[in-house]
């Protein structure tokens, strides 16, 4: 039968494949791996400066049959960090039969330090945009606002803040909170003894604009007579505020402007920037100033 005669060819070709596979598996052969290094154990009291190599070259002679399980299932080179000095041969496990292994390289020194702890601050990279008709008053909150980090004395020392990952929120019209990944810098060197998130908490006002006309005092005169004139006398301030502080802003009486006496003895261009005190209980943002800077006289032999 036709069908019969199909059957007994695949059998055939079946069985031939099964014999050539297990003789080839059978033979010696040589095969270049990567084998990947991962830390198996670091005293409590040392840190790595450096990463050791990612990988090692490993050039691996053994039957076709240990090596086809290699192939697709690379061994580990465990790094016990008790050891300053870390030889391959003996930091990778392999089959019995496996006859011949030459790695590349064959040892690696660990860079190892003291470990020590740190407390530095968080740095948020997120940034944060408002609706048109709203604004930000004050910076987000951060929480927590720092973290505790361990590694080699020489890493951590180096380090000023610890980033979080880079995030964008567009229209914030209200109060809001978003939690962002720590970003994972130094990963292998540093530990990070905290939660991997932080929150940022931000609020945006609905905001309005508004001015006032402030007069310059000069501060520190030497005596109780005035030595100084500006021209001119005062100027226009625009801020912007929440509307629900408009009347606030314009009727408080530490929203002032004043120039210190000790800056313009110590002024070589003959026009002085005023500074502008905004009342710390309210939210504003100073838009502009005019006149920008303001002309000054001295009355000579007033001291």
């Amino acid at each position: 039968m036709p069908h019969r005669r199909g059957l007994v060819i695949t059998m055939c070709a079946l069985i031939a494949i099964i014999f050539w596979l297990t003789l080839s598996l059978s033979e010696t052969y040589t095969l270049l791996v990567e084998v990947k290094t991962q830390i198996d154990y670091m005293p409590p009291d040392t840190a790595l400066a450096t990463l050791p190599p990612q990988t090692v070259q490993a050039q691996i002679t053994g039957t076709g049959t240990d090596l086809f399980g290699i192939r697709f299932d690379p061994p580990i080179l465990n790094i016990d960090g008790s050891h300053d000095v870390i030889e391959a041969s003996t930091a990778v496990v392999l089959p019995p039969s496996v006859t011949n292994v030459t790695f590349f390289p064959e040892r690696f020194e660990l860079d190892k330090e003291e470990r020590i702890v740190r407390r530095i601050p968080v740095r948020p990279r997120v940034t944060l945009e408002p609706v048109p008709s709203h604004d930000f008053f004050t910076d987000p909150v951060v929480i927590p606002d720092s973290i505790d980090v361990s590694g080699a004395v020489s890493v951590i020392n180096g380090l000023s803040e610890w980033p979080t990952e880079s995030i964008v929120r567009s229209d914030v019209r209200d109060s809001m909170a978003v939690v962002v990944p720590l970003a994972d810098t130094l990963a292998g060197l540093v530990t990070k003894a905290a939660a991997v998130t932080v929150t940022i908490a931000a609020r945006a006002y609905h905001y309005t604009e508004g001015s006032r006309v402030l007069t310059v005092n000069v501060t520190e005169l030497p005596t109780m007579t005035q030595v100084v004139e500006l021209d001119p006398p005062s100027v226009e301030v625009r801020f912007r505020v929440p509307l629900s502080q408009y009347d606030a802003a314009h009727e408080a009486e530490d929203f002032f402007a004043t120039v210190s006496y000790e800056s313009i003895r110590e002024d070589t261009t003959g026009r002085i920037s005023p500074q502008i005190h905004l009342p710390p209980d309210l939210l504003l943002h100073l838009v502009e100033t005019s006149p920008r800077t303001l002309e000054y006289f001295i009355y000579i032999g007033s001291e």
